[in-house]
């Protein structure tokens, strides 16, 4: 009888052949919450930080939006922060911002519900929202302009800033 255990693996810049499940597996969810990483395409990458001069504009454009969506009766909600977005089976990104329409909300709790019964709702984005909104990162601009736009765009999400 052979028998064995599953050891976590280090989420370490660089390393290759992950999926959003092994994200998941315990052991390993806890070091995500811990890391300032992304899975791009299979790889753990570093992220950079977030400076003041990025953070204060997306908390002014999350603020305005939210007083836009309230004042318009827009049942809509921002979400800021390095939001988990899952935008395929090797792609985990961590967006600086995003909006969820009531219909968005309400795809999401369904598809959560299937994937993660039991978990938050709106803990990993699992569909497309209907904005998301990153901050280009200097010495990430490639990544942020050109590899997250593609991303993006083929998960479906219609509106990128």
């Amino acid at each position: 009888m052979v028998t064995s255990t599953y050891t976590p693996r280090e989420l370490k810049p660089g390393s290759t052949g992950w999926t959003c499940d092994d994200l998941d597996a315990p052991g390993v969810r806890e070091q995500w919450e811990r890391e300032h990483v992304e899975l791009v395409h299979g790889v753990i990458a570093d992220m950079p930080a977030m400076h003041f001069t990025h953070g204060q504009p997306l908390a002014k454009l999350a603020y305005f939006l939210a007083l836009y969506f309230e004042k318009n009766e827009i049942d809509a909600e921002v979400g800021v922060g390095e939001v988990d977005l899952q935008v395929a089976s090797t792609v985990r990104y961590r967006v600086d911002g995003l909006v969820l329409t009531a219909a968005d909300k309400l795809r999401q709790e369904r598809r959560q519900a299937q994937l993660r019964p039991g978990e938050h709702p709106l803990g990993v984005i699992v569909v497309p929202p209907t904005v998301v909104i990153e901050s280009i990162s200097l010495g990430h601009e490639r990544h942020d302009e050109v590899t997250k736009r593609l991303d993006y765009a083929r998960f479906g999400v219609p509106n990128y800033w």
